[in-house]
């Protein structure tokens, strides 16, 4: 049996109800006789807010350092996906080519970066929304949107874009690269991918994914540091503004060329509480909102919860734009172009299940009982 995403470890927990209090979705409860608080992984979206909101580390997630390990150990050929994610996260090394030499090091025969796999998914965003017939659309490059809507709000799945995250479309992409029996290892900043692959089969899933604390948990253990190695570069494909994917409004930089707020057809919506709202807004009066939603529950994926380091929003932004300004400068557009044309017509469907998780209200019967007790 899988273990659950997100977990408590009852002799750490103090019922301080932080989590409780700070989870979208009311997924953490406290059950009848015990004295800890208890995840249900039927009802978690897995946001990881519960994650970084307990103030003794109680609540951990579902670790697979020992799976990529093996993977490794294992395999001649392992290829790293990189989120763009890293350009805020490792700021503690000195150039990213070290990096890149770091993952070599740790036993991946490729590394590229998702980067590449982004401007295809903008592509297809662009192609999206340009032949809008009356459809407004979410975006599903967040996991924990995706399964906000599958558990809260299912009769909008209809309305989730057909494009699948990031993630998925680089693991095609390097299937198609390496055949489909290469190993795939997706490094990023979100918990939720780990559930996320779960749901694809084939050449669409990755073998696992790790999150950037436990990337550095593998450096630490292998004793892996930028003074061991030297210089190496991405493997190619090489993306463009992908780069700018770690900022919510990154992936628009590329769909959607149109940055006028009276007529843009896309709105940004980040962190839990707006998503909730605009959600809502979504389902109910989309006649008024006429926008399609790009949504994100972290505020960019360079604030997800997989982050080992605590720098905030804006230097994390500034970090990212001032990396793919340095990326772009050097980028072969020759050579880019053609890598587009050649795998942007690679299939990838995305994957949803409705899994309705709503509580009934109870009846006026149930609530008399209730309030006898």
């Amino acid at each position: 049996m899988e273990t659950p995403l997100f977990y408590v470890e009852t002799d750490k927990c103090t019922l301080c109800f932080a989590c409780i209090r700070n989870c979208p979705v009311k997924a953490i409860d406290v059950k009848e006789l015990t004295e800890w608080a208890d995840i249900s992984p039927d009802r978690c979206i897995g946001c990881g807010i519960c994650y970084h909101n307990c103030p003794v580390n109680a609540i951990q997630f579902r670790q697979t350092t020992e799976e990529v390990s093996s993977i490794l150990s294992e395999n001649k050929d392992v290829i790293a996906i990189c989120d763009p994610s890293i350009s805020s996260e490792f700021t503690d090394i000195a150039d990213y080519k070290k990096f890149v030499s770091m993952l070599r090091m740790l036993g991946f025969s490729k590394v590229h970066e998702a980067a590449f796999a982004v401007d295809i998914v903008a592509l297809q965003y662009k192609k999206l929304f340009s032949d809008f017939k009356g459809k407004y659309y979410l975006t599903a490059n967040c996991p924990s949107v995706v399964e906000l809507v599958e558990k809260y709000h299912p009769e909008l799945i209809d309305n989730l874009s057909p494009i699948p995250s990031p993630m998925i479309v680089a693991t095609a992409i390097m299937r198609k690269i390496y055949g489909d029996t290469a190993k795939v290892v997706y490094i990023g900043p979100c918990i939720a991918n780990k559930n996320e692959l779960l749901k694809y089969s084939g050449t669409l899933r990755p073998d696992s994914a790790i999150t950037f604390i436990e990337l550095r948990q593998l450096f630490e253990k292998d004793q892996i540091t930028e003074g061991k190695v030297e210089y190496s570069d991405f493997d190619s494909p090489i993306g463009e503004k992908g780069a700018l994917y770690p900022i919510s409004e990154g992936i628009l930089e590329s769909c959607s060329p149109d940055k006028s707020l009276l007529t843009r057809p896309i709105q940004t919506v980040e962190s839990s509480s707006d998503v909730k709202e605009a959600i809502k807004t979504f389902e109910e009066d989309i006649e008024m909102l006429h926008k399609h939603l790009n949504l994100f529950m972290c505020q960019g994926c360079m604030m997800g919860p997989g982050c080992a380091t605590s720098n905030n929003k804006h230097s994390r932004s500034a970090y990212t734009i001032d990396y793919a300004k340095k990326r772009i400068s050097i980028l072969n557009y020759t050579k880019w172009e053609a890598e587009i044309e050649k795998y942007a017509g690679i299939e990838t469907p995305a994957v949803y299940h409705a899994n309705d998780q709503r509580r009934k209200l109870p009846g006026k019967k149930q609530i008399a009982e209730i309030l006898e007790i």
